[in-house]
């Protein structure tokens, strides 16, 4: 496989600050619904390969047999056609978007995707049954797939992983002349066009948030009209959602998932907390991964009981907690390992 890093344009935090200059310099703020779903970067090469790859330009696993190299789903001719349409023929793109399971809450949409072999559990969600042996390859189908596209880059662009894009406003046109033909031609798929918004006052940005969280959505990406598509987490898109913070302690470690990256190493943990809730507190880093399974196989009880804090972006209606993330343990400064 070719190995692409894509480095795509990431928010940073809210920043009144720096959404201000922005919006003082160009009149307006373009203000994007926040998706909840799983970043997708799809290179689609001028030769007609194509590569279904997460931020980090990893592949997603249950989409992997997409790639039209494979002649699964469609071929590098199909893909050949795509660019000569859309005028990229000779120079390819790279769709920037978000891809989500239908019908299915985050948690379980993110677990799809990221699964790498056919179980039970996950049959229904399957393109095709290709045997049953031991080890048989997840294919989520097509047809349960929704992509979510943010903008539209020139792979000339790309293969530079340091190289700026246009201005947003610009990937955004692209991705509104791409997206019909996707629908075109790649039918199988739901391929729809992020929602955005003009705005041109702080106050109206503001409202539109809180129309945006009363329907359901995970907030915005403000981003600078006349700010160009950057590489990395960098100012000129900023995320504006929520996040809150809770105490608890440590029950259990939670294990990586069999077939991924993370197999055989604690992710994180279940952490009941101060309102009798217990969560799975995971999204830690390598180096805390590495720290904590060593700890954990010398002894499965050195984690129990410690007090920690968890994060997590709210609260849903059934009182469950939208994406909890462990942050930090809580004792004293003297004695940051206390338990309860």
């Amino acid at each position: 496989m070719t190995t692409i890093k894509t480095n795509p344009h990431r928010a940073v935090d809210y920043s009144e600050s720096g959404i201000k200059k922005a919006l003082e310099a160009a009149g307006s703020l373009e203000a994007e619904v926040k998706y909840d779903g799983v970043r997708l970067n799809l290179p689609v090469l001028r030769e007609g390969e194509t590569y279904w790859l997460s931020r980090e330009s990893k592949p997603l696993p249950a989409l992997e047999w997409m790639n039209s190299e494979l002649g699964n789903a469609w071929t590098q001719a199909d893909w050949r056609w795509f660019l000569r349409q859309a005028g990229y023929e000779g120079v390819g793109l790279m769709i920037d978007g978000e891809v989500m399971v239908k019908g299915v809450d985050f948690n379980t949409s993110s677990g799809l995707i990221r699964t790498k072999w056919l179980k039970p559990s996950n049959e229904e969600f399957a393109e095709c049954y290709p045997g049953r042996s031991k080890k048989v390859p997840f294919w989520v189908a097509r047809s349960r797939l929704q992509v979510v596209v943010y903008g539209v880059v020139d792979m000339t662009t790309i293969a530079d992983p340091k190289a700026e894009g246009p201005i947003h406003s610009v990937t955004r046109l692209k991705a509104e002349a791409i997206v019909p033909l996707l629908q075109k031609y790649f039918q199988e798929i739901d391929w729809v066009l992020s929602e955005s918004h003009t705005v041109f006052n702080l106050e109206s940005l503001r409202d539109l948030y809180e129309e945006k969280r009363a329907d359901g959505h995970e907030g915005l990406v403000v981003k600078d009209p006349l700010g160009k598509y950057k590489r990395g987490k960098k100012a000129g898109m900023w995320k504006m959602k929520p996040s809150e913070e809770a105490d608890g302690h440590v029950v259990r470690p939670v294990w990586g998932t069999e077939g991924l990256a993370n197999e055989g190493m604690v992710i994180g943990f279940d952490v009941m907390l101060e309102n009798g809730m217990e969560v799975s507190a995971t999204n830690i880093s390598r180096a805390l991964m590495s720290e904590f399974t060593e700890n954990v196989k010398s002894d499965p009880d050195y984690y129990k009981g410690w007090a920690c804090q968890i994060t997590y972006m709210e609260e849903t209606p059934d009182g469950s907690l939208r994406h909890p993330s462990f942050d930090q343990w809580r004792g004293t400064e003297d004695n940051p390992t206390v338990k309860i």
